[in-house]
């Protein structure tokens, strides 16, 4: 599932940055306020990401059977997640299912 070795081969173009920094003149995240100019999400990277950002959050008196999140979950999730990309105007397409409008792109 996914590419591999993706992240070791786009590794050297990565610029991290946060989204929706509210740090007012912060020169630790570039380009807090218009956001990064392109952004990759790797589908399953995101599932995992997700995944165990669930699990931290469950009780720690749960076995670990108990605390896998459910599919509900992480759905929801993933939509909160989604729309929260989008509140930051993020445009989001899938290659392998639809072909973007380019004047979105700005390639």
């Amino acid at each position: 599932m996914g590419i591999p070795r993706l992240t070791s081969h786009i590794q050297p173009y990565l610029i991290p940055t946060v989204l929706g920094c509210s740090t007012p003149n912060c020169k630790s995240h570039s380009n807090s306020q218009h956001g990064p100019e392109k952004l990759i999400i790797d589908g399953p990277g995101l599932a995992y990401y997700l995944y165990y950002r669930l699990l931290a959050h469950k009780p720690d008196s749960l076995n670990s059977l108990d605390a896998v999140p459910s599919y509900d979950e992480l759905g929801k999730a993933t939509l909160i997640f989604l729309d929260e990309l989008q509140a930051h105007h993020v445009i989001m397409y899938d290659p392998e299912s639809c072909t973007p409008n380019p004047s979105q792109l700005n390639t």
